[in-house]
């Protein structure tokens, strides 16, 4: 970038005009919103999985009357994810969690309109569906990176599905936490 620093033309802001840079400020602003939202998710999971490791190697103490659960328990400790939405901020967050948390791909599921346009995802074996009802029942982690004006409809769609101990991570900064919870 050094080399362009004389020569204003090749620059990206050239062709912006004078009264419209400002949305330069908001694309920053958007990109670095998104990252430290990856960033908070990613440090969530990253402490609940270590935290469900930890108390899986607890020592526990076996009654001579109870029958051992040790392998179901195991299983059931499991994170396992789901997003609901898929877009950019989706994407991201997906990549960000199979890359630093790092989330086997098999403990991770997509929701989303147009799951078909995923491919690179289901090479890598995440599940990509369009059914938010069935991701919000399998996830013990559940992200929401819908539009607002989607929020109202995927609710009504998972809130009888939704397991009682799934935590839900919502992106949906327009939408208070009084009326998520109503949702």
């Amino acid at each position: 970038m050094e080399m362009l620093e004389d020569l204003e033309s090749l620059r990206f802001e050239f062709g912006i005009p004078e009264e419209e840079r400002y949305w330069l400020y908001l694309q920053g602003r958007y990109r670095g919103l998104m990252i430290k939202g990856c960033a908070h998710a990613a440090f969530f999971c990253k402490m609940f999985s270590t935290l469900s490791n930890l108390l899986q190697n607890l020592p526990r103490t076996i009654h001579p009357r109870t029958v051992s659960f040790d392998n179901a328990a195991t299983e059931d400790e499991l994170l396992t994810v789901g997003i609901i939405g898929c877009g950019h901020l989706g994407k991201q967050l997906t990549n960000v969690l199979l890359k630093t948390v790092p989330i086997p791909a098999e403990n991770l599921q997509i929701s989303t309109r147009r799951p078909e346009s995923l491919g690179e995802l289901r090479k890598l074996g995440v599940r990509c569906v369009y059914d938010n009802a069935a991701v919000a029942s399998w996830a013990k982690v559940l992200f929401l990176c819908c539009l607002p004006a989607q929020l109202p409809n995927i609710c009504l769609e998972i809130q009888s599905k939704l397991n009682k101990h799934c935590t839900v991570y919502s992106f949906v900064s327009a939408i208070p936490l009084p009326r998520l919870k109503s949702l």
